[in-house]
């Protein structure tokens, strides 16, 4: 490759606190990556049964120019109270080889209040709506890759998001225990996508609860849900869209441990992780239907076991047993018979077993223990 690539970065941040009430903060940074790598042509090796390649294809060099602009503005209302403003603003311009959005501006506004009425409750609720607006789109660099002209890229594409984030914090009282609870929402908008993704839906919870048993014993217990709904406009006769995918994500984990001191030298983390995954696809406009559930499931088991040979170095055993199982339609039974130059051929769905042990030392170069001021 020889690859050659520059990179420059500035950024500058003011806070600033005009009044006892008022806390401002203002930043901006800029980015740059000069790629400057030679470029050659190269015989292609990659074909298939339908789109055969036999020109020579050329790496691609890619850059960026990034400007970004923060500014926020937190008021204290009353000593529990706290509401506050800001916005961004992103310049991207890419450099290099062509792509199909040059440059694009982003810009997010929101809104966030933070009450805590005592000392073992809080909440902060945030909103917001963000616009990525590209200043084109290029479509004769998909027309040359045989792509159809109406397709965009939801990365590059214009979008309009509208979010919201809850965010809540428990203490008990005089009990060892904490409690916290997150919640998001998020809606993306492609107004001007023909072909290609043109709408999603994110919902994010989680809830965790910490127990501190003891000086020596704390444990945690944690879950948490995403849900995930896209809809694509798609054309099977390469021109207008005369068919539309929905596609259900489900996404849900939880888990639990405890970390356990054995004195000031010995200590054991224990740590398990369960997390499952489904995803529903339909077909709405031609005769494909429903396609069957793809899933997943991950267990993780993991233990730590360290040994403080002195103040600065510890030795570090580690144990971890992991089980994943998937079912996607899409590999299942796939084979020579059916698609016999797909890159894929022979793979099947992730299915795997693991035990892995490690032995480490770890030492640290500045004082691990702070003495307090009587």
């Amino acid at each position: 490759l020889d690859g050659d690539m520059s990179v420059l970065r500035a950024d500058l941040t003011v806070t600033s606190r005009p009044i006892d009430r008022l806390r401002l903060r203002g930043a901006v940074a800029y980015d740059e990556r000069d790629n400057d790598t030679r470029q050659a042509s190269f015989t292609s090796v990659v074909h298939t049964d339908a789109f055969p390649v036999s020109d020579d294809r050329t790496n691609a060099v890619y850059g960026h120019e990034r400007l970004r602009a923060f500014g926020s503005a937190d008021f204290s209302v009353y000593d529990e109270l706290t509401v506050g403003l800001g916005g961004e603003y992103r310049e991207t311009d890419r450099t290099g080889t062509d792509r199909e959005v040059a440059s694009e501006t982003l810009m997010d506004g929101w809104g966030r209040a933070q009450y805590r009425p005592t000392g073992y409750l809080g909440f902060v609720v945030k909103g917001g709506v963000e616009e990525r607006d590209p200043d084109r789109y290029d479509t004769a660099i998909g027309d040359g890759f045989g792509q159809n002209p109406l397709m965009r890229k939801y990365s590059m594409s214009y979008r309009y998001r509208s979010y919201g984030e809850f965010l809540a914090d428990v203490a008990f009282g005089n009990l060892p225990l904490t409690l916290g609870a997150s919640a998001f929402y998020g809606d993306d908008s492609y107004t001007r996508t023909e072909l290609g993704l043109v709408s999603g839906l994110d919902r994010r919870y989680g809830v965790d609860l910490t127990w501190a048993v003891n000086e020596t014993l704390s444990a945690y217990v944690s879950g948490g849900q995403e849900k995930i709904d896209s809809r694509t406009r798609g054309s099977s006769s390469f021109g207008e869209p005369d068919w539309r995918g929905d596609v259900e994500d489900d996404f849900l984990h939880y888990g639990g441990g405890f970390s356990l001191r054995f004195g000031e030298d010995v200590r054991l983390d224990l740590d398990y992780t369960r997390a499952e995954g489904d995803s529903k696809t339909t077909i709405v406009g031609v005769s494909a239907g429903a396609f069957p559930t793809a899933k997943s499931r991950l267990d993780s088991l993991r233990a730590d076991f360290s040994y403080g040979l002195s103040e600065r170095l510890d030795v570090v055993f580690s144990w971890i047993n992991e089980r994943y199982d998937s079912d996607d339609w899409a590999l299942d039974g796939i084979g020579p018979a059916t698609l016999p130059a797909v890159l894929a051929l022979g793979a099947d769905p992730y299915d795997y077993r693991v035990n892995y042990v490690t032995a480490a030392v770890r030492y640290y170069f500045g004082p691990r223990k702070v003495s307090l001021p009587e």
